[in-house]
């Protein structure tokens, strides 16, 4: 009798503080976006660890802006090999919106930039 009781408080206690508990936030990918119809570079963003992807596909340097509900704003570039990717390891605030713009930098002329992505969350 006294097993089925404790057994019974522990389930009871469990359950109490699994609804009192926080709920887990789920964040959001965002898919490629293409710096414009040429397709000279593109990012993405991973919400698993926070992580955008920057790729270049021609020989100009290709930048990605990150900005966030929370988090503020940052900027990573990248100059490697041609069709390869750099990928930037950031720190998002948990639940925190993200968007991002990727661009062909030019020196001439301004960049050459998407518009801001749709929201993912960290």
């Amino acid at each position: 009798m006294k097993k089925i009781g404790l057994v019974a408080l522990a389930i009871t206690t469990f359950g109490a503080t699994m609804a009192l508990a926080p709920a887990a936030y789920a964040g959001t990918n965002i898919g490629w976006v293409w710096n414009s119809d040429d397709h000279d570079a593109k990012a993405r963003f991973r919400n698993v660890g926070d992580h955008v992807d920057l790729c270049r596909h021609n020989n100009a340097k290709v930048k990605v802006q990150v900005r966030t509900g929370r988090s503020g704003t940052r900027s990573g570039s990248y100059n490697g090999a041609i069709d390869t990717c750099k990928n930037l390891n950031w720190n998002f605030d948990e639940g925190d919106w993200v968007q991002i713009k990727v661009c062909e930098v030019k020196t001439a002329f301004p960049d050459d930039c998407s518009p801001w992505s749709n929201r993912g969350f960290a």
